[in-house]
């Protein structure tokens, strides 16, 4: 295990860093992070001296090959696949998020008994040599989990199962914006007049949104 670094040792690196961009803060925050599910399984498999074998090569290489080579995809987007226990593998997709949107993911794996199955989400690195960083993970499938980026940009999701477990896997992604509509029951073509519409004749501007409803509607 990584050894616990200092919260407050973070927070001073951070604040020394604070004006260089939000890059060099997320790699910061990277190497203060605990490891990742997939992350902590993968050193088991070390210890227990799997991954010398032909069968824990091939599990790690699925791994790295998938994030390497990820599936360029728009969203929404739904797969359905199989993935064989007897040959690991491993599932990369390669997407945006832009910012003020959210990602919604479901994914399951059915094969009839309990498996780990690892997701993983990355955020690509602005320098295409340095590595994803891992900003979610879980073993948790099937399941639901969603991530609202705080800026826009491209991202991975993985999927895998542990050594010699597979089945047939299903992913749905979908983005959504992270605000809903202020007005329950109504949406944009509710808005009759939009912030800076001119008013009096062009000699002014409006400084609001408005929308219309029916009286007492929250």
């Amino acid at each position: 295990m990584r050894p616990n670094k200092s919260p407050l040792g973070l927070g001073l690196v951070l604040l020394l860093i604070g004006l260089s961009g939000c890059e060099e803060i997320e790699q910061v925050q990277d190497r203060f992070r605990d490891m990742t599910p997939h992350e902590a399984y993968q050193a088991s498999l070390s210890d227990a001296g799997l991954t010398s074998t032909a069968l824990g090569r091939d599990w790690l290489l699925a791994a790295h090959q998938s994030v390497q080579a990820p599936v360029e995809i728009s969203l929404p987007f739904q797969e359905e696949g199989f993935i064989t226990p007897e040959q690991p593998s491993a599932v990369g997709y390669r997407l945006t998020i832009g910012r003020g949107q959210r990602l919604t993911a479901e994914v399951s794996l059915t094969n009839g008994e309990e498996t780990r199955v690892f997701v993983d989400l990355f955020r690509m690195a602005e320098n295409e040599d340095d590595p994803p960083r891992p900003i979610l993970s879980t073993d948790s499938v099937p399941g639901t989990f969603e991530h609202e980026p705080w800026r826009g940009g491209d991202f991975l999701l993985r999927l895998q199962p542990e050594l010699l477990r597979g089945g047939t896997y299903t992913v749905t992604l979908q983005l959504e914006a992270q605000l809903a509509f202020p007005v329950e029951g109504y949406g944009v073509r509710s808005i009759q007049s939009v912030f800076g519409a001119d008013r009096d004749a062009g000699r002014r501007s409006h400084d609001g949104v408005d929308i219309f409803a029916r009286r007492g509607t929250r």
